[in-house]
């Protein structure tokens, strides 16, 4: 806890030792082992928190960039947060970048020392989707099973893979509609109708069949 805390502080790079200047073998220890913590703590917290600590450039400053974030909340920011949870909705984004977004909420309120229940959330997760997903929301409000989150996320996007195949073949059918129901033709049948046809009118008119005899 000496590098997150403040305790073990950086130490210098460059060393003397009777008038010679080296350096410091202990500091480059030190800044490899803070920067694995540093790295361990950017990748604990959820991508919508790092840019709180994303300047930080050793483990000390990105801990107490947390710490006056997070430590003390007020009533008012879990509250907020509560509210923004309860109303999250998919819109436009992917189920992937929508489950990431409705986690980080949950993951900062665990960060105050507030727990969010998983069953709520997941209801809270499926009146978000919309009415696309309303057969997979129905199945899922059904269930007498438990199911992990990652379960849960993975479901969806294999729900989503299948509607985006559904609109792709929707798109493609008012061409193939068109197409089957084209009138056919037939060019030989067309050519003996016109024949008949001029046939006919040679029989009805006798003065043609004269002028055509002389």
């Amino acid at each position: 806890m000496g590098f997150i805390d403040g305790r073990n502080p950086s130490l210098p790079a460059i060393i003397a030792t009777n008038d010679v200047t080296l350096s410091n073998p202990a500091h480059y220890i030190w800044t490899r082992q803070d920067q694995l913590l540093l790295n361990a703590i950017l990748g604990s917290i959820s991508p919508s928190r790092i840019p709180f600590i994303a300047s930080a450039k050793i483990a000390h400053d990105a801990w107490t960039a947390l710490a006056n974030t997070y430590a003390k909340p007020s009533r008012g920011h879990i509250m907020h947060l509560n509210s923004v949870l309860s109303n999250v909705t998919r819109v436009t984004q992917t189920i992937t970048k929508y489950m990431q977004h409705v986690k980080s909420i949950p993951d900062e309120l665990a960060m105050l020392d507030v727990l969010e229940n998983f069953e709520d959330l997941i209801v809270k997760i499926l009146n978000g989707l919309g009415d696309e997903f309303k057969d997979i929301s129905s199945a899922a409000r059904a269930r007498d099973f438990a199911i992990s989150f990652e379960e849960f996320h993975e479901k969806l996007i294999n729900f989503e893979a299948v509607l985006k195949q559904e609109t792709a073949r929707n798109q493609k059918l008012p061409i193939t509609t068109n197409y089957a129901t084209k009138p056919f033709t037939d060019s030989k049948h067309n050519t003996s109708t016109r024949f008949n046809t001029s046939a006919r009118l040679q029989n009805k008119n006798p003065n043609c069949n004269k002028q055509a005899e002389s």
